[in-house]
């Protein structure tokens, strides 16, 4: 009983670490979009790596905000994974948020695939960054917490 009740405490302070973490995660990026932008106003809610984004070129900060989106959907998919696997203790429902990110993962794979072959991914940035932002957010974490 003991065990159970300190892994549904480890899940709580697992998921608000995570909510913290993409909070964090949508600031950089509002820093990191203002600046790509060119606007002379950053709408960010805290300045933290301001001056260190504003110092690198566009170039730069595109792969970087690839990079970070990569390391965010890791960090939120594990983070996932192991909330469900410790609040319920149940191989099925842990499958069903594996499998979740594994389809968003396949699916944004296949959309990026199709648009790079026909050089069309510019147009279809759109589609993959609304993908990519469900991956890196809690949304599939409590998507599949009410479907369980």
């Amino acid at each position: 009983m003991i065990l159970k009740s300190s892994n549904k405490v480890v899940s709580i302070l697992l998921l608000t670490v995570m909510i913290f973490t993409v909070l964090i995660r949508e600031n950089i990026f509002i820093e990191i979009n203002a600046i790509i932008a060119g606007y002379d106003y950053n709408k960010a809610y805290f300045y933290f790596f301001n001056e260190s984004f504003a110092a690198m070129d566009i170039v730069q900060l595109t792969k970087l905000k690839w990079l970070l989106t990569s390391l965010f959907v890791f960090i939120v998919a594990i983070s996932s994974i192991v909330i469900v696997k410790l609040w319920f203790k149940n191989k099925r429902y842990t499958k069903l948020i594996i499998l979740s990110y594994i389809g968003i993962a396949m699916l944004g794979g296949l959309i990026f695939l199709i648009t790079y072959a026909f050089d069309v991914t510019n147009q279809y940035y759109f589609l993959l960054r609304k993908l990519l932002g469900l991956a890196h957010s809690p949304i599939p974490l409590f998507l599949s917490l009410i479907h369980i």
